[in-house]
């Protein structure tokens, strides 16, 4: 399923990707294994089956909408390029303004309905609507309008132009495509029957507990999926992931947390990693007080030691991520994104105390041991300050696209993959969650994300570099750990966009 060449992969997942390839352990050797189960553990359960509700993402629930729904396509983690699955093609013919993609012929679904472009149509509009409630709503609004050619073939126009659209698919839930009256039907539906044309078929759900799938008789591209069943189970703790992997109750993990990726290389598993620029940051609302005073953003920049954050959060095994970009990018620049000085942090807060505005925040956080151990850290650095009040309130990750799309929070965390930088900090785009809206940082993505040289490209991200270092709308904390590991009787771990599991690639040795 591997085309020629590179197609509109876009330069900045070639370039800043990578790293796809096995950790300490090895696989089992020879032709894949017909035959079998495996069984997965994510973080959590999904809120809802329906593709606008899943998250693309590594120890989210990746795996669990590429079992139902499939993919349209993928990226090599290491060259970017570009495997079509039940797409055939994705096209511009005008520097990213318009696409046309075309599905493959004979597409069906589980129950043996044809999958068609009004299909794909259709469920680009549900997360696009405010109603669903999507964290990829921001990604679809981007869209201006869709049309259905043909049962084959969808055009597409964007609302800006982007070379890189092709991420735009497979990097979130655009890439899985449900039957649309499992949508209509309502959440008891689709949670109960979902249909898609994916690899597998949900046999049982038990919430909090395991997901259940068995092989799609019917899936288009045989002899995948190589297993019968597969299991998807729910354990929220890392490192119980982690033991439970090595004591053999389960066959495969997907991570985001350091600590257990190195963990898992120690103990001689496989490991599958995804290496992106960008990185972990405390998102700061810059729509409201106290974040709307870059002073306050500064402040609180200022003030916070990330390498002691690394200590808590990864045990010292992460990355903390000074640059935007890593040094092996050609878009590397050498300009910081933060700078630990108390004493320039102490001077600011006395400067907002003195106008009446102390600085008082409430910083959301996910119900996990990795963002207890964070919002502890920044606790204890902030207290050795005087001026500065910090609260925090828990959610479920099921929560966050609520959350986003209210405005609802002071600070909270967000991965900003290198990828997504236009997307999450572009004035008007629909995943800037914190707001910022500077006229030169807009010009700049806008510039990097229309370009097709590389040096062009990098000239405008030195220029988003700069505004990020000057106006701190975000903090990055941490690198990005997008990961799978398992033992080595399991074959077949790929990942694709931000560490999302090839599941019909898996087979297990007997």
């Amino acid at each position: 399923m591997k085309t020629t060449a590179v197609v509109l992969a876009g330069l900045l997942t070639l370039t800043a990707c990578g790293g796809g390839g096995a950790g300490a352990g090895v696989g089992p050797s020879g032709d894949p294994v017909q035959g079998g189960s495996a069984r997965i553990l994510i973080q959590d359960d999904p809120r809802s089956l329906d593709p606008a509700m899943l998250s693309n993402e590594a120890a989210f629930t990746a795996s669990v909408g590429n079992a139902l729904y499939g993919q349209l396509i993928v990226n090599d983690q290491d060259t970017g390029e570009i495997s079509y699955l039940l797409a055939q093609d994705l096209t511009s013919k005008d520097a990213g303004e318009t696409f046309t993609l075309t599905l493959k012929e004979g597409l069906e679904y589980s129950d043996g309905s044809p999958l068609t472009a009004d299909d794909v149509k259709f469920n680009w509009e549900h997360i696009a609507d405010p109603a669903a409630a999507s964290s990829y709503a921001g990604n679809a609004r981007e869209i201006e309008s869709l049309k259905a050619v043909d049962d084959r073939t969808l055009t597409i126009k964007l609302r800006n132009p982007n070379t890189q659209f092709a991420s735009e698919i497979y990097e979130t839930s655009l890439n899985w495509i449900a039957k649309p009256e499992t949508i209509q039907a309502g959440p008891e539906e689709i949670n109960s029957r979902p249909i898609g044309a994916g690899p597998f078929v949900l046999t049982e759900w038990r919430r909090q507990d395991a997901m259940v799938f068995s092989r799609n008789k019917s899936y288009f591209d045989k002899p995948r999926p190589y297993l019968d069943t597969l299991e998807i189970g729910m354990v929220q703790d890392e490192e119980q992931r982690l033991n439970t992997v090595v004591s053999g109750g389960a066959d495969l993990a997907q991570e985001t947390q350091f600590p257990a990726i190195s963990g898992a290389e120690q103990q001689g598993l496989q490991v599958a990693r995804t290496s992106m620029g960008g990185g972990v940051a405390l998102v700061l609302n810059n729509d409201k007080a106290p974040f709307d005073d870059v002073r306050a953003r500064k402040a609180l920049s200022y003030g916070l030691d990330l390498n002691l954050i690394n200590d808590a959060v990864n045990d010292g095994t992460g990355t903390v991520p000074n640059t935007l970009f890593p040094k092996n990018s050609p878009f590397f620049q050498d300009i910081p994104l933060h700078r630990h000085d108390p004493d320039r942090a102490q001077a600011l807060l006395d400067e907002l105390a003195a106008e009446g505005k102390p600085l008082d925040f409430t910083m959301t956080i996910y119900s996990s041991p990795a963002a207890q151990r964070l919002a502890q850290s920044m606790q204890t650095q902030l207290s050795a300050l005087k001026g500065v009040t910090m609260k925090t309130r828990a959610i479920e990750i099921a929560e966050t696209g609520q959350v986003l799309a209210a405005g609802d929070f002071d600070i909270l965390t967000s991965s900003i993959p290198d990828t997504a930088l236009w997307l999450r900090l572009r004035g008007e785009a629909g995943n800037n969650y914190s707001g910022v809206d500077d006229p030169q940082l807009n010009q700049a993505l806008d510039a990097a994300r229309r370009a097709t040289d590389q040096d062009e490209v990098a000239a405008k991200y030195k220029t988003v570099q700069q505004r990020l270092s000057e106006l701190t709308p975000v903090i990055f904390y941490t690198g990005l750990a997008m990961a799978a590991y398992g033992n080595t009787d399991v074959g077949g771990i790929e990942l694709y966009g931000k560490g999302s599991p090839r599941v019909d690639m898996l087979w297990t040795q007997p």
